[in-house]
């Protein structure tokens, strides 16, 4: 038996390849999905991957996006990273997406071979796991290291079950390797959820553990559990030390400002972490993918609400009158602000589970049920603010995460987990009595054809069909649209209407002994899931979003071509890369006519979420969920309501990209920009940092800066000296290495143009490390001595060596523990033989 599950366990992982390679037939053909996401993540990295293709040490600073920030979470190389080559290894050098696909049938796979112990319901298992068309979405988007931490989730869990089945070896060498690669898919907030998820099988254990006496094995699992965890912190620590630190300086770390102290405490703002809330009504799109009419951009033809304008809108004036009303007409009608699809689980797959909370007679049938619940109250977020306004205000770490609809990823684990498990009982459990299963099996397949008839036929009762976005339409609009979301709604229920009796039919056939082979069954259920998920998946993940690899390398073109501009009409994907030619020609020209280091704010593109200028310049905005603070609080106070131009001095911001009267790309030279560094003649310490902030309200920041009162100290008795002939001029540029040349006859006060972060950056006068301090709230500031001299500021993170150290010294760990465990294991063997 154990050969066989070892010979079809191959077999599955050689159907998983040949599943990765059907789906994502493109990825095979030379193509690769264009991901929002992705392109400006490319064109954030750009200045960084530059100097390490051109032989340049690697950077962990990058001034391309926001002024400057650490490189740590956008894009840098780590030495020492031996986590990230098993994560290669494993996912078997696979083209994009299909190595996520991969990932994800392989990973459950494991958790199911382990808890099961037989290759049938673990390939199953995999199936209903790794289809959530919540995962192709996130394909779609561009959310890559999301989907990379979501398929590490069951091979995790397996290990952590091992330990508390007693297995301590294999459970603490999966464990540890796999909370590893976990941490090193890098996207702490769904490492997080699966943590919250565990905490809660971890008590139930630990009452399990009481009730059977088997407290000191509890305990030893548990003690197996902070050391391999440990191990695991470690071998990543030098992504995870570095990011933790910057962490404290970002949006999401405390604020410097008093005011905002009173408004937020450590963490995001709740309206912010909350922004993306499930409607209590929307969890009903894990099983009916229409439920609340798909994704807000979704390819649906809305044919009465079409004809409603057309019929009622008889001028061109009039059209233009309701225009910004109708071009933000969708199919959505749920709570978000928009959202790409719906978290859709399958249909097959949660009537399944449903089944499965009845057949299942184990502890985990708890587990997972309470999982799943806590995964829905945490989603609706503000629409259930009891609980979310705890765990913001109490649970450490959750108000560093926004989108807190995102915990519904733990439901996309536990149901399909508990969909195979119910399976599992209803074919192989001998102790559950025939009668039992017949009666559950009618009861709830009844209970669910019952909901959906009623929902199919009754649906404008039970439902609105409209959002509060949608009050400000002409009534004659709104009245058709919700018409067209209606026959959305009522196609989809009596799709999975149809799921659920063919699912059901099935388990009867099987049941009433029509059907003997369960494989038959077996196979008929992945079948029905396969169909049901991916017809789903394709609305939003198809080949629209799939464009030559050349082109998706290299998607900041500056001039057109025939055969893409033809291509366009029909994909619009290369639609989108076209639409910024003439933003990125006239960015590109700048850069060929001057070759210095200075700023750009590009008003053409929402500035400061896009890292398209990124690319070819150092820029004003970006695109970054943990920017700097002090940078994101001038955004918010300065950048809202204008373009504050003693700031953009300041920032030494030369090109302001915008549009003319007659909508021609233009751009403005500013020549009143500050340089890279400059001389001022005095300084003025201000209370704290929001009178700091304050003060850059109005000011010549070329005669003037403003210091928080805390750095005084770097300012004894120092008065600047006035020196018509003083100057200072940057010689030298690397993104983690700025050199200067200074001349002046007397001491002076220095103001860079740099963004201040003292987590790793030194000054150096002429190979002298000296101090520098904080001024005009997000700049730095030296003293310079008379004469002439070089300065040198160099990017030196001492968290990030520590790091590398930690990493290095775990993996060996992690490898002698494999070393020990397989010689115990074959001593063992040795003397059963």
């Amino acid at each position: 038996m154990k050969n066989e599950n070892l010979i079809f366990s191959g077999i599955a992982l050689l159907l998983f390849i040949v599943l990765s390679f059907f789906v994502f037939p493109d990825s095979f053909s030379g193509k690769e999905p264009y991901q929002p996401d992705i392109l400006n993540y490319k064109g954030g990295i750009k200045e960084v991957k530059d100097l390490r293709e051109n032989g340049g040490e690697e950077s962990y600073w990058s001034n391309s996006m926001f002024g400057g920030m650490p490189t740590y979470q956008s894009g840098a190389v780590y030495k020492n990273d031996w986590i990230k080559k098993i994560d290669h290894v494993l996912s078997l050098s696979l083209p994009r997406p299909a190595n996520y696909l991969f990932i994800c049938l392989f990973g459950f796979f494991i958790l199911g071979f382990t808890f099961f112990k037989n290759w049938k319901y673990a390939a199953l298992g995999s199936l209903f796991f790794s289809f959530s068309t919540y995962f192709f979405i996130l394909v779609a988007a561009g959310h890559n290291s999301k989907l990379h931490a979501i398929a590490y989730f069951a091979p995790l869990v397996a290990g952590v079950l091992l330990l508390f089945r007693g297995n301590f070896i294999l459970g603490f060498f999966i464990y540890s390797l796999f909370l590893a690669l976990e941490l090193a898919a890098n996207h702490p907030q769904m490492t997080y959820y699966l943590l919250l998820a565990l905490m809660i099988y971890y008590g139930f254990q630990f009452f399990y553990s009481l009730k059977k006496q088997e407290v000191k094995s509890f305990f030893i699992a548990t003690s197996l559990l902070f050391l391999g965890g440990i191990i695991a912190v470690g071998m990543n620590a030098n992504r995870l030390l570095p990011t933790y630190e910057l962490s404290k300086e970002s949006i999401r770390g405390k604020p410097a400002t008093i005011q905002a102290e009173n408004t937020a405490e450590k963490g995001l703002d709740k309206e912010y972490i909350t922004q993306w809330s499930y409607g209590k009504l929307e969890t009903f799109n894990l099983f009916i993918p229409h439920f609340m009419g798909g994704g807000s951009g979704e390819d649906v033809e809305l044919k009465n609400t079409e004809q409603a304008i057309q019929e009622n809108i008889s001028s061109q004036e009039e059209y233009d009158k309701y225009s910004s009303l109708f071009s933000q007409i969708s199919n959505y009608w749920g709570d978000q602000p928009m959202t790409f699809g719906p978290a859709y689980q399958g249909t097959v797959v949660v009537f399944l589970a449903i089944l499965g909370l009845f057949f299942v007679q184990n502890r985990y049938k708890w587990w997972l049920l309470s999982a799943t619940i806590f995964s829905f109250l945490l989603a609706w977020g503000r629409n259930f603010m009891p609980l979310t306004d705890f765990f913001i205000d109490y649970f450490p770490l959750y108000n560093k995460f926004r989108a807190v609809s995102s915990i519904l990823v733990i439901a996309e684990f536990t149901l399909p987990f508990l969909a195979v498990m119910g399976l599992y009982a209803f074919f192989e459990n001998r102790n559950l009595i025939e009668e039992t299963k017949k009666k559950y099996l009618i009861g709830t397949t009844g209970f669910v054809v019952l909901l959906l008839v009623v929902f199919y036929l009754f649906p404008a009762a039970l439902f609105s069909f409209q959002s509060e976005a949608d009050l400000e339409l002409p009534s004659f609009v709104l009245e058709a649209l919700k018409k067209d979301r209606l026959e959305l709604f009522q196609s989809d229920v009596l799709r999975s209407l149809l799921f659920v009796i063919l699912s059901a039919v099935g388990l009867f056939l099987y049941q009433f002994k029509i059907v003997k082979i369960k494989e038959i069954v077996l196979i008929l259920l992945g079948f029905l899931s396969l169909i049901d998920l991916i017809s789903v998946n394709k609305r939003y993940l198809n080949e629209q979003i799939f464009i030559e690899k050349r082109l998706n390398q290299s998607p900041f073109l500056t001039e057109y071509s025939e055969s893409l501009v033809a291509k366009a009409e029909k994909n619009k994907s290369i639609y989108q890369i076209l639409s910024r030619v003439e933003i990125n020609k006239e960015l590109d020209k700048i850069k060929r006519i001057d070759s210095s280091q200075y700023r750009v704010l590009n008003l053409l593109i929402s500035p400061f979420n896009e890292a398209n200028t990124s690319y070819f310049h150092q820029s004003i905005g970006g695109y970054h969920g943990a920017k700097l603070r002090l940078y994101q609080d001038v955004i918010d106070n300065y950048f809202t309501e204008g373009l504050p131009e003693n700031i953009l001095n300041l920032l030494n911001t030369k090109y302001v990209i915008s549009t003319d009267e007659n909508d021609r790309i233009l751009s403005t030279y500013n020549s009143n920009a500050n340089g890279n560094a400059w001389f001022v003649n005095q300084y003025k310490l201000v209370a704290n940092a929001d009178s700091e902030l304050k003060a850059l309200d109005k000011f010549d920041p070329k005669q003037i800066c403003f210091v928080d009162k805390k750095f005084e100290t770097d300012l004894t008795n120092f008065k600047p000296q006035a020196d018509s002939t003083a100057s200072i001029k940057l010689t030298s540029y690397a993104p983690n290495e700025l050199r200067y040349i200074s001349t002046a006859n007397a001491e002076q006060l220095a103001v860079f143009s740099e963004i201040y972060y003292n987590k790793g950056w030194n000054a150096y006068v002429d190979d002298k490390k000296v101090e520098h301090f904080r001024c005009n709230y997000v700049l730095r500031a030296m003293r310079v001595p008379a004469g002439k001299h070089n300065i040198v500021f160099k990017f030196e993170p001492e968290t990030y060596k520590k790091g590398e150290t930690l990493a290095g010294v775990s993996s060996l760990l992690l490898y002698l523990f494999l070393g020990f465990g397989l010689f115990m294991e074959f001593r063992k063997k040795k003397e059963n033989a």
